[in-house]
């Protein structure tokens, strides 16, 4: 069961960090995981602000996002990314016995403020950023704005996965 976060005063029902989820497991590790690894924090370096999507068709990719959480806390880490967390966000939960719109942003506003108190020191992982929409459209709008605010004040770093 993967543990929710509740250090650095970040505690949200609704988001889960990826390195204590690691730790609970062994994270898949070879020589193309590695590459990929530092393919991912080379482009986290170099984009201050926004998004970085990394490719659903390596199969791998979670695994990826595994290392990288790992290598935070070591010094493999670029300097700039030592100590800071990947954190996991929980669409199961934020769409569970959703009824509205509102209930659905009320909790994805709980957890970007959550982000938001990490001043930088924290990303938002979303699995697959194209899911909001999918299951329904109108809870989509209402996360895509959340998520734009967010994005465009450079208060919230997303990494995603997505074909």
């Amino acid at each position: 069961m993967p543990k929710v976060v509740g250090e650095n005063n970040l505690n949200s029902k609704y988001l889960q960090d990826i390195a204590q989820i690691a730790a609970d497991g062994a994270p898949v590790s070879n020589d193309k995981i590695r590459q990929q690894t530092e393919k991912l924090q080379n482009a986290l370096v170099s984009v201050k602000d926004g998004v970085v999507v990394v490719d659903r068709s390596n199969s791998n990719s979670y695994a990826v996002i595994e290392n990288l959480a790992g290598r935070f806390n070591s010094d493999s880490a670029a300097q700039n990314l030592r100590g800071k967390k990947i954190l996991k966000l929980d669409l199961g939960g934020i769409f569970a016995d959703s009824v509205s719109a509102e209930q659905v942003s009320a909790r994805l506003r709980e957890a970007l403020a959550q982000i938001e108190k990490s001043r930088g020191n924290a990303f938002l992982y979303v699995e697959d950023i194209a899911v909001f929409a999918k299951y329904n459209p109108l809870f989509g709008a209402v996360v895509a704005d959340a998520l734009r605010a967010s994005l465009t004040t450079g208060k919230v770093r997303v990494i995603s996965v997505s074909n």
